[in-house]
């Protein structure tokens, strides 16, 4: 069994990733994930709105749900012995800011993924709060049909970001490139 630390280190990964993946399945132009200082984890896309933004928040609490019964690849190579702390400095930061400088900066910030979801949820049907627990279930439902359609290629991006601490775009197309997904 893995310590703790790197159990959790996993998990994000994890998270962070299942982002990454559902944003490609929209069609939506992703720029990196990262793991935090603060223990937390970041993908960073290009904007999107409405269902696609709420099925990419999904992603996050749908690995969150998943990510228990998924073991880290025997062949992932180990964490680099470096703290979690340093992991973003391996792309520099901007400033005293916690993301990194190849991100975009014009990013707004964005609730949380629970957050996202119940927004879209509640959206459109604001009078009718008994429709909120269907569009909810269906949109996890899917976000986790995506993922287990791309288990593959979710999977091993996270090992990558696992072992890294960061994963730029050009990242995401050798690990497709390599194995062919």
């Amino acid at each position: 069994m893995m310590p703790e630390v790197d159990l959790e280190r996993w998990n994000l990964s994890l998270h962070e990733i299942a982002h990454l993946v559902v944003a490609e399945s929209e069609g939506v132009h992703v720029q990196g994930a990262c793991l935090l200082r603060d223990g937390g984890g970041a993908c960073w896309h290009n904007e999107c709105s409405g269902f696609s933004a709420a099925l990419v928040a999904s992603a996050g609490l749908a690995a969150d749900k998943l990510s228990p019964d998924i073991p880290m690849p025997e062949s992932a190579p180990p964490p680099s012995p470096a703290p979690l702390a340093t992991a973003v400095d391996v792309v520099g930061t901007s400033g005293t800011s916690e993301k990194p400088a190849w991100m975009s900066e014009t990013q707004a910030p964005t609730p949380s993924d629970a957050g996202a979801v119940a927004l879209w949820c509640v959206g459109g049907c604001l009078l009718e709060p008994e429709r909120w627990p269907e569009r909810h279930a269906w949109l996890m439902s899917l976000a986790e049909r995506i993922l287990s359609d791309r288990r593959a290629r979710w999977i091993r991006l996270a090992a990558r970001l696992n072992r890294d601490g960061f994963l730029l775009p050009a990242d995401a197309r050798i690990v497709r490139d390599e194995h062919g997904i």
